[in-house]
């Protein structure tokens, strides 16, 4: 969603998005977008919104398994960048991006419940995409592009195919937390061996399952 609006502020206007979700839904846990990332969103015009719906972060805080405190440092602003690191929960991000895609470029342009199969290219011709729906392996055939981007995660098709024996992903665990914005605006973490907690207060819980609040 990001890549689209920043090719659309470029003034490239012929962007389509291949979602394999069968829909956008404001699902996940807390992150922390770094100032470096809050830069480029408000650029595009979307920080009055980040605002809206989560914390700009002023502090880490690392504590040992047993609640110690072992060490802190400022964030954002509160570190000196110009720009804030924005705590915020991940699915709310994705609805501000998905609404500002749909907004600029048109929702005609969001495809969703198309899943990338296979991937390719004709000598010096455009690239192409073969997609089906996941859920009920319905084809629908090639689709053909002057620049093929892939952002699958962890799971990349595309990634697998050009890096064989790039191996599996590490196998460190994260594990979050959200809480709500009237605890503070710290961002406390812990590290035992190969797993990380993180508590992210990721804004207002609006009624949110699994909260503290």
């Amino acid at each position: 969603m990001t890549l689209a609006l920043s090719l659309l502020d470029a003034g490239i206007d012929d962007v389509d998005i291949y979602e394999s979700a069968s829909a956008v839904k404001e699902l996940g846990v807390g992150i922390n977008v770094l100032p470096h990332a809050v830069r480029e969103l408000t650029e595009l015009g979307l920080l009055e919104a980040l605002y809206r719906i989560g914390i700009p972060t002023a502090e880490v805080v690392f504590y040992s398994k047993h609640g110690q405190r072992i060490w802190g440092e400022p964030r954002g602003l509160a570190a000196g960048y110009r720009w804030p690191q924005i705590s915020i929960h991940c699915g709310e991000l994705l609805g501000v991006l998905y609404r500002a895609v749909v907004a600029r470029l048109g929702s005609t342009r969001v495809h969703t419940g198309h899943h990338l199969v296979g991937f390719g290219q004709q000598g010096s011709g455009p690239v192409w995409g073969e997609f089906v729906d996941r859920a009920t392996g319905m084809s629908f055939g090639r689709v053909e592009a002057d620049l093929l981007v892939a952002c699958e995660g962890i799971h990349s098709l595309v990634r697998h195919t050009l890096y064989p024996d790039e191996g599996p992903p590490s196998g460190t665990a994260s594990r979050c937390g959200v809480r709500s914005r009237l605890v503070s605006r710290s961002s406390p973490a812990a590290r035992p061996a190969h797993e990380r907690h993180d508590t992210v207060p990721a804004g207002p819980l609006r009624g949110r399952k699994g909260s503290d609040a």
